[in-house]
């Protein structure tokens, strides 16, 4: 059995206001179907002009997987946060998922808005947990295999 591992960083995005809708669906698209083939799971948001995601699966594909993030131009100024191996998955549920800007999730960054020099992994990982809780409502769940599909639009 290989290895589990988590990754999270954050990044400056570079979307213009008006197409981030649009970019995110595609974002959504793309993210859902390549990580249930590399059976990576995580959470991807947009706080204000910063992206932040945690990544879980085996170390090649995250490793792989980053790379193809940070080589990626709709953001720049990539920061790593942790990169560590781990025991369970925090997401398993979630090939991908993303949580966008409905009034629940809101009033969640109303209250958790930190600095991102001064994030770190776990804090990063328990936020977007309670954020997927906050906004399960607006999931649209489907299986496959043993993890499910998820995106917050």
């Amino acid at each position: 059995m290989n290895s589990l591992y988590t990754l999270s960083y954050y990044s400056e995005c570079l979307i213009p206001e008006e197409l981030r809708r649009s970019e995110m669906a595609k974002i959504v698209s793309v993210s859902t179907r390549n990580n249930a083939i590399r059976y990576i799971s995580g959470l991807l948001t947009l706080q204000g002009d910063h992206f932040m995601q945690v990544l879980e699966g085996s170390q090649t594909e995250i490793l792989n997987t980053f790379e193809a993030i940070k080589r990626d131009r709709r953001h720049r100024n990539v920061e790593l946060v942790a990169f560590r191996k781990i025991k369970t998955r925090r997401f398993a549920r979630w090939v991908f998922g993303h949580a966008g800007r409905t009034p629940e999730a809101q009033s969640f960054f109303d209250t958790w808005n930190p600095k991102v020099e001064d994030l770190n992994h776990e804090d990063v990982t328990r936020n977007l947990e309670r954020l997927m809780d906050i906004d399960r409502k607006y999931m649209v769940s489907s299986s496959h295999g043993e993890l499910a599909r998820c995106a917050f639009l």
